[in-house]
């Protein structure tokens, strides 16, 4: 890890539940990532997570209400990075088991469970934890040395 960042390092962002914006936790993610020391195939399972669970903050805990923010904490450590994406909507259950690409492919299948199940198969670890005032959070673990779903070359 980076000597400039510290052990207990925390850097939150507050984004309005407006499609486009969750570019702006995706690049921050990409810089803290890169800080970190993180490789580059873990950077971009991280970005590609952190996408899904921005959107799905919006749309499904915020209600795409512009007036309710996301707010995206990143928790550094020496070994991974905890990224909690949190909504101030009424919260949601993540679907159970895994999606069935033939019956999607087929239109017997909807949309809803396949961001959830990508963002289990990019990070080490999600976890949704309602909260008591309202709304969810979607805790992302992304260890430093952990799976990687693809590679370049």
């Amino acid at each position: 890890m980076n000597e400039s960042v510290g052990q207990e390092d925390q850097i939150e962002i507050r984004i309005p539940s407006r499609t486009g914006y969750e570019k702006v936790a995706m690049a921050a993610a990409e810089v803290i990532a890169k800080e970190m020391g993180m490789p580059l195939a873990r950077r971009e399972d991280l970005s590609t997570a952190l996408s899904e669970a921005t959107l799905n903050a919006m749309e499904h805990g915020n209600q795409m209400n512009k007036q309710q923010q996301v707010v995206v904490t990143f928790n550094l450590s020496t070994d991974k990075l905890l990224v909690v994406v949190s909504d101030q909507g009424k919260g949601f259950h993540p679907p159970e088991g895994v999606p069935n690409l033939e019956e999607k492919i087929e239109g017997n299948f909807s949309t809803w469970g396949w961001g959830w199940f990508l963002m289990e198969q990019l990070v080490d670890q999600v976890e949704v934890v309602p909260s008591a005032s309202g709304g969810t959070s979607v805790r992302l673990v992304v260890m430093l040395e952990g799976k990687v779903t693809h590679t370049n070359g």
